[in-house]
């Protein structure tokens, strides 16, 4: 995400207080990220958009894991919480090329067992940075790709303090797929029993610095399995 007005690190504050601390194990997104981690395939992970390793106590294999995300904040986290942990601070929509000589750089693997995204595509204003990064998380992935998407329709939201909550239907996620080349067959989906209204259920409306209309919140998030 190149434009730098796409996140601001008071975000990163604010989840912390909306979301915990992942070693708790509780609340929405740890159960969002146990039931991704039990999708994985194989042993290495890379974890786009990994926020603060809400997947982290889910891990078998933490020690093969690598989190990336485009906030600095969210990486401290994440280092504080699970010490020894692999990080890399990146753009996990820029051109794949970039994404791989950012990853050798730092002396890490460009390829990984799976690839993994659990609530990244929410928040991506524009489908080309969409489209990106499922043509990151393909070419990187040796086994799998999972990644999370809410599935209510095809409709993009922006709160008042820019961030973007976006759904996409079945349909149009099953067409950046094929368009990236993926075979129809090799598309899975599975929705999560997790069927809330979006913040919602972590402060009243009256509460928050944004306002929306209750039909706007309601989403379901689905996990899309790609095997290769």
């Amino acid at each position: 995400m190149s434009d730098d007005s796409l996140w601001d690190e008071e975000r990163a504050n604010r989840y912390l207080r909306l979301y915990k601390d992942p070693r708790a194990k509780e609340g929405s997104q740890s159960t969002l990220c146990k039931n991704a981690a039990g999708l994985i395939k194989g042993h290495s992970v890379l974890d786009f958009g990994c926020g603060m390793g809400h997947i982290m106590p889910y891990l078998e294999f933490p020690d093969e894991y690598v989190g990336l995300d485009y906030s600095k904040t969210m990486l401290d986290y994440l280092e504080n919480f699970f010490p020894g942990s692999v990080t890399i601070h990146a753009d996990a929509a820029q051109p794949t090329i970039k994404l791989i000589k950012t990853l050798e750089s730092q002396h890490l693997p460009i390829r990984y067992h799976t690839t993994i995204s659990t609530s990244l595509v929410i928040h991506l204003p524009t489908i080309k940075m969409v489209e990106n990064l499922l043509r990151n998380m393909w070419e990187l992935s040796e086994k799998r790709m999972v990644f999370g998407v809410e599935t209510v329709g095809d409709k993009k939201s922006t709160r008042s303090d820019g961030l973007t909550l976006r759904n996409i239907s079945i349909e149009n996620v099953e067409k950046i797929l094929k368009d990236l080349g993926i075979p129809e067959s090799s598309i899975k989906y599975t929705h999560q029993k997790i069927t809330y209204h979006q913040y919602y259920s972590v402060l009243p409306l009256e509460l928050t610095p944004f306002r929306m209309d209750p039909p706007q919140l309601y989403t379901r998030t689905t996990f899309f399995i790609i095997d290769k």
